[in-house]
């Protein structure tokens, strides 16, 4: 395929050309989208612009380094692409379309950088991706994902905050690109990295929640397990003080500390404690075993 002077293959079939266009389709895209229309067309084309920006910024040899973009000096296809990303974004901005591109660093240092992409459907409270990358890498969401994003509550006009997450795509923090299992969090919201990116990271999961952490943000913590089992695991600090809940075989489990047997318990949502007077928090068992024992519980709070 051939666009803006040079030869291109997209990443998947598609989309057989990739033309040059003005703005003003964008704009009708824009309206298409908006109404639940071509969504996944629109998408793929817009993702292949942006994969074609990556690639040639990547390989132009004439750009300001400081400001991103081609100098007079580069040739005339760095120069259309770059000025026609400018004008998608400048277009999108009045819609629930978001394109990112720019430059990112590839090493702590500085020293080397590359370019990455996202597409992503947001409103004020919600953000989901819908196609990312970089130089090197372009990814669609599946049918799945749009058709979760066209049946959400009032399309475009109100959020969507009742769309499944998971259907959607994760990226890579720093690069955009597919995260390896190994380094993703469990939680939306927490560090995701690539096997290229994370290689030279060192990470670690909570045992809990399974999000990845700096080794040093995990604390090594005594627990009674469900099944009564004590043992040590590292946790996270939302973990250790029950800021998060997290799933055990299937059920929503919180992590709290039970003040009568001075141990942290994995306990379901669902369970009552009680917190005693000059005492604390303590678990149901607790509770019985201090009844039991002729303890007076004045129970000031339930939870």
């Amino acid at each position: 395929m051939r666009a803006f002077g040079r030869h291109y293959d997209t990443a998947d079939g598609s989309i057989e050309r990739l033309r040059t266009r003005n703005t003003s389709a964008i704009r009708k895209m824009v309206k298409e989208f908006d109404k639940g229309k071509n969504c996944k067309l629109i998408v793929e084309y817009l993702a292949n612009v942006a994969h074609l920006w990556c690639v040639m910024m990547d390989g132009c040899t004439h750009k300001d380094e400081y400001l991103e973009a081609p100098t007079c000096d580069a040739n005339n296809a760095d120069i259309l692409i770059d000025s026609y990303v400018t004008g998608v974004k400048s277009v999108l901005e009045d819609s629930h379309l978001c394109l990112q591109a720019g430059r990112y660093h590839k090493d702590d240092a500085g020293d080397e950088y590359g370019y990455r992409w996202m597409i992503a459907y947001q409103d004020y409270t919600t953000k989901f991706i819908l196609a990312a990358g970089n130089e090197r890498t372009l990814r669609v969401a599946s049918d799945e994902a749009f058709d979760e994003l066209i049946g959400c509550r009032e399309f475009n006009e109100d959020s969507c905050v009742w769309a499944n997450e998971e259907v959607f795509l994760r990226v890579c923090d720093k690069c955009y690109g597919e995260p390896h299992p190994d380094y993703t969090s469990a939680t939306y919201g927490y560090p995701v990295y690539c096997e290229a990116c994370a290689h030279d990271k060192s990470v670690a999961r909570c045992e809990l929640c399974g999000n990845v952490h700096h080794p040093g943000d995990l604390r090594e913590l005594k627990v009674t397990m469900p099944d009564g089992q004590r043992k040590t695991v590292k946790v996270c600090d939302e973990c250790r003080y029950g800021e998060r809940y997290f799933k055990i075989d299937g059920v929503n489990m919180t992590c709290r500390f039970c003040a009568h047997h001075q141990i942290y318990e994995i306990v379901g949502l669902a369970s009552e404690w009680q917190n005693v007077t000059d005492l604390g928090w303590v678990c149901p068992d607790g509770i019985r075993e201090l009844v039991e024992n002729g303890g007076h519980i004045r129970e000031t709070e339930v939870r």
